[in-house]
């Protein structure tokens, strides 16, 4: 229906040139750092480290590393940045431009996606972490995981209870917002 409403004017690119990678680098940096501000989340692209991260992933590993973008009218609406090891493709930088929402870029890409990845027939498609609706619509399967904290050092016994405070009040202030 999404990919209608766009009047097919769309393109799905997988890019293998530094050129079209680097337009997707500067188009993620640009609206991950719109929607981390946005949704009032941690904003790590606010420093120079990551963003030089993020921009250094174009020499990191050319055979694994994917970029791939969904165009209309040759302007990047959504893109993303994923990786492949041993069989499996893993999702896990994605963003659209938030002035195509009505037209579900992010949905589209990442149907073009999995599609794209099914045909190499590779094993897994993985949503990796994280709690989104997208990833439970998609999903046939949810691998639940855990972390387990104990202490063994006197030090260790402040670590723990630093986590454990601030476990507890960022539940109190998710199970107020829920209300």
């Amino acid at each position: 229906y999404d990919k209608n409403r766009l009047k097919k004017n769309f393109k799905y690119e997988v890019c293998i040139n530094d050129n079209n990678k680097n337009e997707i680098l500067n188009f993620f940096v640009n609206e991950k750092h719109k929607q981390l501000k946005r949704t009032k989340a941690w904003n790590y692209l606010n420093y120079e480290t990551y963003k030089k991260y993020i921009h250094g992933l174009i020499e990191l590993d050319n055979q694994n590393l994917c970029f791939s973008c969904l165009k209309l009218n040759d302007k990047i609406i959504s893109s993303h940045i994923g990786y492949i090891f041993n069989n499996n493709y893993y999702y896990i930088f994605p963003v659209y431009d938030l002035n195509f929402k009505k037209y579900s870029p992010g949905n589209i890409l990442l149907l073009e996606l999995i599609e794209n990845y099914k045909a190499k027939k590779f094993d897994n498609f993985d949503f990796t972490i994280g709690n989104e609706l997208y990833k439970k619509k998609l999903s046939n399967f949810n691998d639940q995981t855990y972390e387990y904290i104990s202490c063994t050092s006197f030090f260790g016994l402040f670590y723990y209870l630093k986590i454990k405070i601030k476990m507890t009040i960022k539940a109190i202030l998710l199970s107020r917002q829920i209300k």
